[in-house]
């Protein structure tokens, strides 16, 4: 409870985050969340990190700050001047900019529900987000809760069958022995 508000803190903000920092954000959080869980490299019947998260469902750090950059683009398009929002749209097209991950964001939000944004984030003009943006302030947010754990239940339900995928594979090599 602790640790990811630290951890995350301002996360929605943040420009599209490198392979490196990603990872060492991962290995940060999966650390505490294995010494919590008392599942580390000590334990007999390891997890690996796909498995810990989809069985406990528990987000990845992408679809966290995916979370949070939506949240947050709520709050700046609804609630900032206008000025403020002509200064975070100015870097729109620049590759690892906050706008970019923004993008992908939405995108990530898609996959989960089509009907999220009718056009495909990636291509749409900034003008168009930012009027989505402010078109959706009342329940956009909400939507986006709502999207964050029907992903974590997705997860929870592919962990499941893994879960389920590995025990029948354990039982067929239990039988060929």
């Amino acid at each position: 409870a602790l640790i990811m508000p630290i951890l995350s803190h301002g996360a929605g903000n943040w420009p599209l985050l490198g392979t490196l920092q990603v990872q060492r954000l991962h290995g940060a959080y999966l650390k505490w969340i294995r010494s919590v869980l008392g599942n580390g490299c000590w334990a007999p019947g390891q997890l690996t990190d796909v498995q810990i998260l989809l069985q406990w469902r528990l987000p990845s750090i992408s679809l966290r700050l995916a979370k949070h950059r939506l949240l947050f683009a709520f709050h700046l398009f609804a609630d900032a001047p206008h000025l403020i929002v002509e200064m975070a749209t100015a870097v729109a097209d620049i590759p690892r900019s906050w706008f970019q991950a923004l993008r992908q964001a939405m995108a990530r939000a898609v996959s989960v529900d089509a009907s999220f944004v009718v056009d495909d984030p990636l291509t749409m003009s900034v003008d168009a987000i930012v009027q989505w943006f402010h078109d959706h302030k009342h329940d956009g947010p909400r939507w986006v809760r709502r999207l964050f754990r029907r992903a974590l239940l997705q997860g929870s339900v592919i962990g499941e069958a893994l879960a389920g995928h590995h025990a029948l594979r354990q039982q067929d090599r239990k039988s060929v022995v």
